[in-house]
């Protein structure tokens, strides 16, 4: 269930996910994405502050309601479209995290121009360990921000980020030390941040390739070959890095659509 509320005064649309539950279905989850659309074109709010328990911020899909390869792809395909309207749509979009972040939540929290976290907010993805790969854009979103090394750290190892380490990284904008209520929303503003230049070792052909080498050498030790989506994981990130959005995009669909039906990710 999503609840909206206009703030009149700042003009502020807040989207309120009350749902509970730690699993959430793929037409469910499209179904909220559209509502979602609809309210904002009718509302045209100043901003928009995307809000919820801590429970909303790390769900997962239930992939096994997947019925063929056919309707997950489709599906991947409007779930990024939707998270690309929230990235591109020309007003301010927040995203207020509480407690763990990791899944289709961060996938969301990184489509907003920007993220406010409490004190107690944990950032992880667990996709990969659930034998499939982010598919919203987060792998190459994520590696914008904070670079390679601590992506894969995050997306292989099970890496969890602290919200002062996330403000520290840059992939939160402020820190809170209390939960959130109407009154922290009605008085956001945008961060003015320093864009200074940012020069990660793996920005040179020979140390991205180095690193690519030591992670796949740890994934076959950690793993011992039994699960495919710490390898392809990297393979996308190897075949993407030069490539536009649109071809990463393919990418990544494929590659989620193709774990989804493989029998780890329906183990894990």
């Amino acid at each position: 269930m999503i609840q909206f509320k206009l703030l009149p005064k700042n003009n502020i649309l807040i989207v309120n996910f009350l749902k509970n539950e730690d699993y959430v279905t793929p037409n469910d989850l499209l179904y909220d994405t559209q509502i979602i659309k609809n309210e904002i074109e009718l509302q045209k709010p100043a901003q928009i502050v995307f809000y919820g328990e801590s429970i909303f911020w790390h769900k997962n899909i239930r992939i096994e309601c997947f019925t063929s390869l056919h309707e997950c792809m489709s599906w991947a395909k409007e779930w990024r479209g939707f998270l690309k309207f929230i990235k591109e749509i020309n007003i301010p979009t927040f995203a207020f995290i509480q407690g763990k972040c990791d899944s289709i939540g961060l996938e969301l929290a990184l489509a907003c121009r920007q993220r406010i976290a409490t004190s107690e907010t944990l950032i992880s993805c667990k996709d990969v360990r659930h034998g499939h790969l982010p598919v919203g854009g987060l792998l190459f979103r994520l590696i914008s921000l904070i670079g390679l090394e601590k992506s894969l750290n995050i997306l292989l190892r099970g890496g969890k980020l602290s919200a002062i380490e996330a403000k520290q990284i840059g992939l939160v904008h402020e820190v809170t030390p209390w939960p959130f209520d109407e009154r922290d929303i009605s008085l956001i503003h945008f961060v003015k941040t320093k864009q200074g230049l940012k020069l990660f070792l793996e920005d040179l052909p020979w140390a991205r390739g180095m690193m690519f080498r030591f992670w796949r050498k740890e994934i076959l030790v950690r793993f011992r070959g039994h699960f495919r989506s710490p390898l392809k994981l990297l393979e996308i990130v190897e075949r993407g890095w030069f490539k536009g959005g649109e071809t990463r995009a393919q990418l990544e669909i494929e590659a989620f659509s193709q774990l989804v039906f493989s029998s780890q990710s329906h183990v894990l």
